[in-house]
């Protein structure tokens, strides 16, 4: 059978691109891309203008510029305006149809929403449905469970969802996010959403961002996971003031770990324990001395035994490092006491 287009007086030229994503657009998808198209030769589209036309808010055509653009079917010469606003704030009052429809459209054209919007609160049978249209977002569900080593229940599920739906974070954010409170052992969901939030308030909301912070903050895990080992605290959170002392000799000082674990055997073989703020006193001089590595410690350590063994030998000397380790147990003896009461 043989089909003839009727082309009339104006012909449509679509992109290839158009076909090839069709199957995975909504509605407004299609009929905001096919507008755009009949609009390719004016040099300025009015967005608030052809929403009116299509007879659409202004934030739907906007998310459907969004699908089109992330698929790499249409390039814009300026970014587009950021929406405050829900797609649809009564989500859980619309019918099985327009739910599917619009989750379609958000999940690869999410718009930006405020920090405090409530995430979504799909049932059971809503968000099935959304599953199975949606096959992409299934499969990174999946990887998601898997990153986490656990099957989601509907709530956390509508938390992933929300996270990508209503935060505008993309699927690669979130899996990046994911990946990253598994490595620190952070297994639930309820500490990526958390994440996720802090994120945003420090204005994090782009996937390079992301990696960057993250990159950060592994580094200090490790530090920490380092210290509390070999000090061997096992479970106990720092207090504010050991995260400190840590930030310090990681950070500030720039020392490396064999540095720390120095200081830690000077500190056990002097009082007979470990103590963070003890090797942070012993840290701090060395630092205060220049000593810029393992290095430059130990030559210090030998030079100050050879020092002590003269000093031994001539009555009446006076040891400079006798008297700050007999001042720094006095002190070290007067934080545990007071720590005691």
């Amino acid at each position: 059978m043989k089909i003839n287009i009727n082309f009339g007086n104006k012909i449509l030229v679509l992109p290839q691109g158009f076909a090839e994503n069709a199957d995975r657009a909504s509605k407004n998808d299609i009929k905001v891309f096919l507008a755009v198209v009949a609009e390719n030769e004016k040099e300025n589209v009015d967005l608030s203008a052809l929403s009116e036309t299509l007879g659409l808010e202004l934030r739907e055509l906007v998310a459907s510029l969004r699908f089109w653009m992330e698929a790499g079917v249409l390039g814009l010469s300026e970014q587009l305006p950021e929406i405050s606003e829900p797609l649809n704030s009564k989500v859980n009052e619309v019918s099985a149809e327009t739910l599917k429809d619009k989750s379609k459209s958000r999940d690869k054209a999410p718009v930006r929403l405020k920090k405090d919007i409530e995430l979504p609160d799909y049932t059971t049978e809503e968000l099935a449905e959304i599953l199975e249209k949606r096959m992409e977002t299934s499969q990174l569900i999946h990887e998601c469970q898997q990153t986490l080593g656990k099957v989601f229940n509907t709530r956390e599920i509508n938390v992933i969802l929300g996270l990508v739906d209503y935060l505008s974070l993309g699927w690669e954010y979130v899996i990046e996010l994911i990946g990253y409170c598994a490595r620190i052992e952070k297994r639930s969901v309820g500490y990526v959403e958390r994440v996720a939030y802090s994120m945003l308030d420090e204005g994090i909301d782009e996937v390079n961002a992301l990696k960057a912070k993250i990159e950060e903050l592994e580094g200090v895990w490790k530090n920490e996971t380092f210290v509390r080992k070999l000090f061997g605290m096992k479970s106990r959170a720092f207090t504010a003031k050991e995260k400190r002392c840590i930030g310090k000799w990681f950070g500030t000082f720039g020392y490396e770990k064999d540095v720390i674990s120095k200081a830690y055997e000077i500190t056990v073989n002097t009082t007979n324990e470990p103590s963070v703020p003890y090797a942070n006193a012993i840290i701090e001089r060395w630092y205060s001395e220049g000593m810029k590595n393992l290095e430059d410690v130990e030559k210090a350590e030998a030079k100050r035994q050879e020092e002590r063994k003269r000093s031994e030998s001539t009555d009446g000397s006076f040891d400079t490092d006798d008297f700050f380790e007999s001042a720094l147990q006095r002190s070290y003896g007067a934080v545990g006491s007071d720590d005691k009461k």
